[in-house]
């Protein structure tokens, strides 16, 4: 089925025309940050939120292997 994720918005800012937005995102038991960064805080967002997600798979797929190595 469709994935959950909440994503939470936990910094943004502008320095120099570069926005940098840091994102986390919660699935379950997991959660993970992600960081972004360019001059449209759009894709500074996009981006976050993209790193977010790969940190999140990456954690979840740990979690499962850890799972199978105790089962």
């Amino acid at each position: 089925g469709a994935r959950r994720v909440a994503p939470t918005v936990l910094d943004f800012g502008i320095t120099d025309a570069l926005g940098e937005v840091t994102v986390r995102l919660r699935e379950g038991e997991f959660s993970a940050v992600g960081r972004g960064a360019h001059p449209d805080i759009l894709v500074a967002t996009a981006r976050a939120y993209v790193n977010a997600l790969n940190h999140l798979a990456k954690k979840e797929k740990e979690g499962e292997r850890l799972h199978c190595q105790h089962s």
